[in-house]
Protein backbone atom coordinates (compact mmCIF):
# COMPACT_ATOMS: atom_id res chain seq x y z
CA UNK A 1 0.00 0.00 0.00
CA UNK A 2 1.42 3.30 -0.97
CA UNK A 3 1.11 6.21 1.18
CA UNK A 4 -1.10 9.44 -1.41
CA UNK A 5 -1.98 11.69 0.98
CA UNK A 6 0.50 14.42 2.68
CA UNK A 7 -0.58 16.52 5.63
CA UNK A 8 2.14 19.29 7.00
CA UNK A 9 2.18 19.65 10.57
CA UNK A 10 3.72 20.83 13.67
CA UNK A 11 4.26 18.81 16.04
CA UNK A 12 4.99 19.35 20.09
CA UNK A 13 7.24 16.95 22.19
CA UNK A 14 7.80 17.32 26.13
CA UNK A 15 10.82 15.66 27.08
CA UNK A 16 10.29 14.31 30.79
CA UNK A 17 14.08 14.53 31.94
CA UNK A 18 14.95 18.01 31.50
CA UNK A 19 11.71 19.84 31.02
CA UNK A 20 11.53 21.38 27.78
CA UNK A 21 8.70 21.54 24.64
CA UNK A 22 10.30 20.57 21.42
CA UNK A 23 8.07 21.72 18.13
CA UNK A 24 9.03 19.78 14.84
CA UNK A 25 7.49 20.21 11.17
CA UNK A 26 6.85 17.85 9.57
CA UNK A 27 5.07 15.54 6.78
CA UNK A 28 2.94 13.06 7.89
CA UNK A 29 1.64 10.80 5.10
CA UNK A 30 -1.56 8.69 4.13
CA UNK A 31 -3.35 6.02 2.43
CA UNK A 32 -6.78 7.94 3.08
CA UNK A 33 -7.94 11.38 2.04
CA UNK A 34 -10.00 11.74 5.27
CA UNK A 35 -8.08 10.01 8.55
CA UNK A 36 -9.36 10.73 11.95
CA UNK A 37 -7.19 13.51 14.35
CA UNK A 38 -6.37 10.74 16.51
CA UNK A 39 -4.45 8.47 12.77
CA UNK A 40 -2.35 11.72 12.66
CA UNK A 41 -1.46 11.67 16.11
CA UNK A 42 -0.60 8.16 15.82
CA UNK A 43 1.55 8.77 13.13
CA UNK A 44 3.12 11.76 14.08
CA UNK A 45 4.12 10.05 17.67
CA UNK A 46 5.67 7.23 15.27
CA UNK A 47 9.50 8.83 14.35
CA UNK A 48 12.52 7.97 17.09
CA UNK A 49 13.08 11.95 18.46
CA UNK A 50 15.96 13.01 21.10
CA UNK A 51 15.43 15.86 23.06
CA UNK A 52 18.07 18.71 21.31
CA UNK A 53 18.65 19.98 25.41
CA UNK A 54 19.34 16.68 26.65
CA UNK A 55 20.13 14.26 24.29
CA UNK A 56 17.71 11.51 25.99
CA UNK A 57 14.83 9.86 23.94
CA UNK A 58 11.37 11.25 23.21
CA UNK A 59 9.05 8.59 23.84
CA UNK A 60 5.58 8.75 21.75
CA UNK A 61 3.88 8.73 25.40
CA UNK A 62 6.10 12.94 25.72
CA UNK A 63 3.77 13.67 22.29
CA UNK A 64 1.96 16.85 22.97
CA UNK A 65 0.16 17.90 20.56
CA UNK A 66 -0.23 18.47 16.80
CA UNK A 67 -1.55 21.68 14.56
CA UNK A 68 -1.87 22.21 10.64
CA UNK A 69 1.51 24.11 9.64
CA UNK A 70 -0.07 25.22 6.40
CA UNK A 71 -3.73 26.78 5.38
CA UNK A 72 -6.22 24.33 6.98
CA UNK A 73 -8.47 24.92 3.44
CA UNK A 74 -5.89 21.40 3.06
CA UNK A 75 -6.94 19.38 6.04
CA UNK A 76 -9.51 16.67 6.20
CA UNK A 77 -12.72 17.75 7.85
CA UNK A 78 -12.41 15.36 11.05
CA UNK A 79 -9.63 16.77 13.19
CA UNK A 80 -8.99 17.59 16.56
CA UNK A 81 -10.69 20.99 17.65
CA UNK A 82 -12.02 21.23 14.12
CA UNK A 83 -9.44 23.44 13.17
CA UNK A 84 -10.72 24.16 9.61
CA UNK A 85 -14.29 25.27 10.88
CA UNK A 86 -15.64 27.78 13.05
CA UNK A 87 -16.72 27.14 16.18
CA UNK A 88 -19.95 25.92 17.43
CA UNK A 89 -21.41 26.94 20.44
CA UNK A 90 -20.24 24.99 23.45
CA UNK A 91 -24.08 23.91 23.75
CA UNK A 92 -24.25 22.54 20.40
CA UNK A 93 -21.39 20.78 20.46
CA UNK A 94 -22.17 19.25 22.93
CA UNK A 95 -25.72 17.94 21.57
CA UNK A 96 -24.09 17.33 18.26
CA UNK A 97 -21.63 14.57 19.83
CA UNK A 98 -23.90 13.25 22.22
CA UNK A 99 -26.33 12.76 18.98
CA UNK A 100 -23.46 10.61 17.66
CA UNK A 101 -22.76 8.81 20.85
CA UNK A 102 -26.65 7.77 20.86
CA UNK A 103 -26.84 6.79 17.82
CA UNK A 104 -23.65 5.01 17.91
CA UNK A 105 -22.66 6.64 14.57
CA UNK A 106 -19.60 7.86 16.09
CA UNK A 107 -16.85 6.02 17.83
CA UNK A 108 -17.23 5.31 22.02
CA UNK A 109 -13.67 6.51 22.66
CA UNK A 110 -12.98 9.56 19.99
CA UNK A 111 -16.94 11.05 21.47
CA UNK A 112 -16.14 10.57 25.34
CA UNK A 113 -12.71 12.32 24.69
CA UNK A 114 -14.34 15.34 22.52
CA UNK A 115 -17.09 15.79 25.52
CA UNK A 116 -14.43 15.39 27.89
CA UNK A 117 -12.28 17.89 25.76
CA UNK A 118 -15.56 20.66 25.65
CA UNK A 119 -15.96 20.16 29.50
CA UNK A 120 -12.80 21.07 30.30
CA UNK A 121 -12.93 24.38 28.12
CA UNK A 122 -16.62 24.90 28.55
CA UNK A 123 -17.28 23.36 31.42
CA UNK A 124 -19.55 26.78 32.86
CA UNK A 125 -21.82 26.14 29.29
CA UNK A 126 -22.68 22.95 29.08
CA UNK A 127 -22.82 21.80 33.24
CA UNK A 128 -25.05 18.92 32.03
CA UNK A 129 -22.02 16.80 31.10
CA UNK A 130 -20.78 16.18 34.54
CA UNK A 131 -22.29 13.37 35.18
CA UNK A 132 -20.71 11.66 32.00
CA UNK A 133 -17.74 12.17 33.73
CA UNK A 134 -18.09 10.66 37.44
CA UNK A 135 -19.50 7.25 35.73
CA UNK A 136 -17.79 4.84 38.48
CA UNK A 137 -14.73 2.93 37.42
CA UNK A 138 -14.31 5.42 34.48
CA UNK A 139 -11.60 8.27 34.42
CA UNK A 140 -11.70 11.21 32.04
CA UNK A 141 -7.71 11.67 32.91
CA UNK A 142 -6.70 8.83 32.93
CA UNK A 143 -6.46 5.54 30.44
CA UNK A 144 -9.54 3.99 29.41
CA UNK A 145 -10.33 0.90 28.52
CA UNK A 146 -13.04 0.17 25.62
CA UNK A 147 -14.83 -1.95 26.74
CA UNK A 148 -18.41 -2.79 25.66
CA UNK A 149 -19.01 -2.25 29.63
CA UNK A 150 -17.48 1.08 28.87
CA UNK A 151 -19.66 1.71 25.60
CA UNK A 152 -22.64 0.78 27.13
CA UNK A 153 -22.19 3.37 30.77
CA UNK A 154 -21.30 5.73 28.05
CA UNK A 155 -24.30 6.06 25.79
CA UNK A 156 -26.57 5.00 28.68
CA UNK A 157 -25.27 8.30 30.49
CA UNK A 158 -25.20 10.44 26.92
CA UNK A 159 -28.64 9.59 26.37
CA UNK A 160 -29.93 10.90 29.75
CA UNK A 161 -27.84 13.59 29.73
CA UNK A 162 -29.07 14.41 25.93
CA UNK A 163 -32.99 14.13 26.87
CA UNK A 164 -31.92 16.87 29.68
CA UNK A 165 -30.57 19.34 27.50
CA UNK A 166 -32.91 22.28 26.92
CA UNK A 167 -33.22 23.50 23.23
Amino acid sequence: MVDQFQFEIVASFHCSTCHCIRQEKMTICTPVAEPSGSEIFALASQQDRKCPVCDSRITPEDHCWIRPAGPIETWPSDLPFRWNRTQKPPRQAAKDLLRGLVSGSGDAYETYRSLYHLWCKQNAAVQELRPLFRIPGIEPDGQLSVTEEFRGQVQSSAMAILASLPD
